[in-house]
């Protein structure tokens, strides 16, 4: 039975809502139902638009237009769910409505938000209501008098109706049908009322009162991605495009101190006193480096108003505590910009755990089940759907089954790989997400092989797939070695060529005539010898035994003995030994020479078999094999995820082509979101002088037109390229070096030739043996 090692992580529905950039009306109740909603902080705002805002069109972001911009926010927040602030607007933005269960859809208006039917308690559709949270700190903490100030408040309802404060701290909804949360809020904490002035957000900041807001994200963590010094967000509130950035940039940057424009003078005096208290040395860095200040503004405040700001208010402050920063980050460019570093959205986590989850022994269906993660104060039931998710990530070691663990993301729901038992799931860089429906739930997850998962998204784009002949006999060499682990048995050319030559078995006669014979065998002398060279080359746990090729069924010991009616040479395997054989080609029977044989030097041979006995190296699944080995552990140090297929056959319309291997590829980041995997198709091949025809050009060619920005790798077995093969590849890669609209090339090339795929361990300790221009590679 496989094992999988994972892991499961609780965080509240991430809800995207989905809004024109100008739908101020739309986008303050948006921003008022989340300070009901637990985790509500974190639900991003999702601009839709046609065209790009004039005010967002100005300075570094280029000619992007208005739908890539909301593709570029949908990547990157990846919401679980959708909110739209009118109908047509999911559509609009390429949004499926899938269901995360039976009657229950995943884009919803914001109008259907809260759950009126009658005879219930109004709930909402999406998320975790934050009464809930109330009565459980009531029960264990809020009920008894406590010792210190809770310094909670609340602004006056009269006082209320200001957009800064509705997205700086929390306002609740005028809904009379949910206004017990509220009255939940006051009941539980018993607020301090704060009239709506400068002085009251200076009390908030200063004395850190806590406000609605606050509960929002009680008891959740959320990673930046590291340190980030204080950031000072000016925003006007009477510009929908500041409060859109306002929201949206807390969930991304740490340490975000919301500032009015308006009450800037009066608060002037508390912010030079916080830049200042804020610089000093960086914690933890011996070298003097200071931590400062980040002054941003709002893009709609002017260059001239914000010049003002940073040449009064922030005058007298110490010299390189504060600078100031009057653009956004682009951060609906973060996957596609390789020059530029972005920020991390936050990743929230409640709680997680490990996972060690058994793979069902079902070939046609593998499962894992497993216990979901749920918040200790959610009632056990609700009406809501998607009420908070859990994060599964699982990793195959040594790649032996090929489950599809590596897959794109989907935040629109137009793909899904694997099956949910009762429900959804939605692949993300965070992992699967599993929306959440009741407590205390056992999920089951059917999970399909790679082949299946790709060849399923190919035809999903329009290309039909199915596995080739010399694709079933990589697949079998993998599944004998073990996985990717074990393909180190066959990383060494002479081994090859030494399988090669038995698989063709080739007599040579004293008239140097050439005949093939299906011994398919070679002396136990050869390949102790080879295996001998191979353990002075290694010198470490990789040395691979003949145990390795036996288990691995590629070789079978037996016994060479000569027919003495045709004098033909046959081979037996040790269970067809007997008093009486047959022979292969006259087929009579003859007795066993039990007493003629040479005890001092019995011939005993190995025979090659199963897909090793293949001729032309297999049919070109040694470089295959060797090719994925390199992408699933070798080419550096840490965790890689790959969902492969081995050689398919493609159809296009009318165009008919062939790939030898095809994957996703992604390089995890231990402290990081996972970047969206890498597509690639390789071509492999093995020692032919001209490898790599104009037919494999012509064919990456059209590869990359249907699919621009994948990878296209070639693959030879041999440690050098002709000089035509080297001219057709540099054509191509100077081809596929175009940027596209994206700002990725069309099709990066890459070449793997023996020096690489023969590589012991790391390829970067290859590369620096050889040294020269390799060495110089990994400096």
């Amino acid at each position: 039975m496989t094992r999988l090692y994972g892991s499961l992580r609780l965080r509240p529905t991430r809800i995207g809502f989905l809004v024109r950039p100008s739908d101020k009306q739309s986008i303050r109740k948006f921003m008022r139902l989340s300070t009901c909603l637990w985790g509500g902080i974190y639900n991003p705002i999702i601009p839709v638009c046609r065209a790009m805002p004039k005010l967002w069109s100005q300075g570094q972001y280029g000619d992007i237009t208005g739908p890539q911009l909301t593709d570029g926010y949908l990547r990157f927040f990846e919401p679980d769910v959708f909110v739209e602030a009118s109908e047509g607007l999911a559509g609009e933005a390429g949004i499926q409505n899938t269901r995360p269960r039976i009657g229950e859809n995943r884009v919803i208006e914001l109008t259907d938000f809260i759950d009126r039917r009658q005879g219930r308690t109004p709930t909402f559709v999406f998320g975790q209501s934050i009464f809930d949270l109330y009565r459980d700190l009531y029960d264990r903490e809020y009920q008894f008098v406590p010792r210190h100030e809770r310094r909670i408040v609340l602004f006056k309802k009269s006082q209320v109706g200001n957009p800064f404060v509705e997205a700086a701290f929390g306002v609740f909804p005028e809904d009379e049908d949910i206004s017990f949360i509220q009255e939940g809020y006051e009941t539980v904490f018993d607020p301090e009322e704060l009239p709506l002035r400068p002085d009251s957000w200076q009390k908030i900041i200063q004395e850190r009162r806590r406000t609605p807001f606050y509960f929002t994200k009680y008891d959740l963590k959320g990673d930046f991605g590291g340190f980030q010094s204080m950031r000072i967000f000016i925003a006007d509130p009477s510009s929908t495009l500041d409060l859109i950035d306002l929201w949206n940039i807390r969930l991304f940057r740490r340490n975000v101190l919301p500032v009015n424009l308006r009450w800037i003078n009066e608060t002037s005096q508390f912010l030079r006193e916080s830049v200042t208290q804020n610089f000093g040395p960086l914690p933890g860095n011996p070298h003097g480096v200071m931590t400062g200040t980040t002054v941003e503004f709002g893009r709609s405040i002017s260059l001239e108003t914000a010049n003002s700001v940073m040449s009064t208010i922030f005058a007298d402050v110490p010299q390189g505590s504060v600078h100031a920063k009057r653009w956004y980050d682009s951060v609906w460019q973060h996957d596609i910009d390789n020059y530029r570093s972005y920020p991390q959205r936050a990743e929230v986590t409640a709680s997680s755990e490990n996972l060690r989850l058994d793979l069902s022994d079902n070939q046609k269906e593998r499962t894992v089940s497993f216990r979901n993660l749920s918040p200790k104060f959610a009632e056990k039931y609700s009406s809501g759907n998607a009420r908070w998710v859990n994060v599964l990530k699982l990793a195959d070691y040594g790649n032996r089954e090929n489950i599809g663990l590596t897959i794109p993301s989907d935040v629109t729901g137009t793909f899904q790989s694997h099956r949910r038992i009762g429900g959804i799931f939605l692949s993300s860089r965070e992992g699967f997400v599993l929306p959440q429906h009741f407590k205390e739930h056992t999920d089951t997850l059917s999970l399909l092989k790679g082949q299946k998962v790709l060849m399923a998204w190919l035809k999903k784009n329009g290309v039909k797939a199915k596995p080739s002949d010399p694709g079933r006999i990589a697949d079998q060499m993998l599944s004998a070695v073990g996985g990717f682990w074990g393909v180190h048995i066959l990383a060494h050319r002479k081994t090859l060529e030494l399988l090669d030559k038995m698989s063709k078995s080739v007599r040579t006669s004293a008239d140097g005539q050439e005949e093939e014979y299906p011994e398919r065998t070679a002396s136990v002398s050869c390949w102790t010898s080879l295996i001998r060279e191979r353990q002075g080359r290694h010198g470490s746990s990789m040395t691979p035994s003949l145990k390795n090729f036996i288990e691995a069924g590629a070789l079978k010991l037996g016994l060479s003995v000569p027919c003495p009616n045709c004098m033909k040479d046959n081979w037996y395997a040790l269970k067809d030994l007997d008093e009486l054989v047959r022979c292969e080609r006259c087929l009579r029977e003859f007795a066993f020479p039990q007493g003629e044989i040479r005890f001092n030097a019995v011939p005993w041979k190995y025979r090659v078999s199963g897909p090793f006995s293949v001729p032309d190296f297999a049919l070109g699944a040694y470089s295959t094999i060797l090719s994925l080995r390199l992408f699933s552990g070798i080419l550096g140090v840490g965790e890689t995820g790959l969902t492969y297929t081995t050689n398919l056959d493609l159809k296009v319309g009318a165009d008919e082509l062939e790939v030898d291997f095809a994957f996703w590829y992604r390089k995890d980041h231990p402290f990081r979101l996972a970047e969206e995997p890498a597509l690639v198709f390789g071509e492999a091949k093995s020692f032919a002088a001209e490898a790599i025809t104009d037919l494999d050009i012509e064919r990456a060619k059209k590869l990359s037109r249907i699919f621009p920005g994948a990878f296209l790798v070639f693959s030879v077995l041999k440690d050098d390229l002709s000089v035509l093969e080297k001219r057709q590849l540099r054509k191509l890669a100077i081809w596929g070096n175009t940027l596209i609209l994206n700002g990725r090339p069309k099709a990066p090339v890459i070449v793997l030739t023996g020096t690489e795929l023969f590589s012991d361990w790391l390829l970067g300790e290859t590369w620096k043996g050889l040294g020269g221009q390799h060495a110089q590679l990994i400096a």
